[in-house]
């Protein structure tokens, strides 16, 4: 059986992908320089990465695009880039997924389903919303909106996928985590607060899903302008009910932020 490890750099004009393969246990590290991802659609900030069971490479990013605003006047917009390969050697020229005109549009994050179907949950306009493609990133569903509170800041959205359930996180008002979950890809559930009680100035959640539908949320806490600690909380009846936040980090010394998290079967990766 083949894995794959990829990682990514996003940097201020250009984005690159970085890829090595792991086969039986050995790690092969592709020697050629790695391919340019962002490409046409200029910076590339905020990547992220998913793969299909057909060994497709999928990479999204907040990237630039011109677009005709609604005053009849040009204007580099932010967009929302997704670019594919096979195998991680070569990109695709990078497709937009958003097409709407808004100058905030950033932080995406990425899933792919068993049946290859492409989720991506953005942020824009301090609002959360959620698109999906079925033919491989060429073409996008009309976006749904899924944070509730349309007056306070919501940003930073992950999402996670089992069979055909949808969950999402992001941070919100008052600094909380938020949660809400589809099991059709058309209608979400009410937001739901995940850090309960709060272990400080709560930010940067990410989402993954194990083999039985656990549900691990990780994200870091902010304290007297130092980011302290970072949580984690899991849920085992779809996100009806969560356990009390654990911190899972030991560092006493320096800030603790950005975390992320994996899933393997039933094992997790922080």
């Amino acid at each position: 059986m083949k894995k794959r490890l990829v990682s990514f750099l996003g940097g201020f004009a250009f984005l690159t992908v970085a890829c090595s393969v792991v086969i039986a246990g050995q790690i092969k590290i592709y020697d050629d320089r790695p391919p340019s991802v962002a490409k046409n659609l200029n910076n590339g900030f905020y990547p992220d990465i998913a793969g299909d069971t057909k060994d497709n490479i999928f990479v999204i990013f907040q990237g630039n695009e011109i677009k005709n605003i609604n005053t009849g006047k040009s204007s580099i917009l932010p967009c929302i880039g997704i670019s594919k390969s096979i195998g991680g050697k070569k990109f695709s020229k990078p497709n937009s997924a958003t097409s709407e005109e808004s100058y905030t549009i950033n932080c995406p994050s990425l899933a792919v389903d068993g049946s290859g179907v492409i989720h991506i949950a953005y942020y824009a306009d301090d609002k959360i919303f959620y698109i999906k493609s079925e033919d491989q990133g060429i073409n996008f569903s009309t976006p749904i909106f899924v944070s509730e509170t349309k007056t306070a800041f919501q940003t930073k959205p992950s999402i996670a996928i089992f069979k055909k359930h949808i969950y999402l996180v992001w941070e919100g008002e008052k600094d909380n985590i938020f949660l809400s979950k589809s099991f059709d890809g058309k209608v979400f559930s009410k937001n739901k607060i995940v850090n309960n009680p709060k272990t400080g100035i709560d930010k940067e959640p990410r989402i993954a899903i194990g083999s039985d539908e656990t549900l691990y949320i990780i994200w870091s806490a902010k304290k007297d302008n130092i980011y302290w600690g970072v949580f984690l909380v899991k849920s085992m009846d779809k996100g009806e009910s969560f356990s009390r936040p654990r911190r899972i980090d030991d560092n006493e010394f320096f800030e603790t932020r950005n975390p992320d998290i994996a899933t393997f079967g039933k094992k997790m990766f922080m």
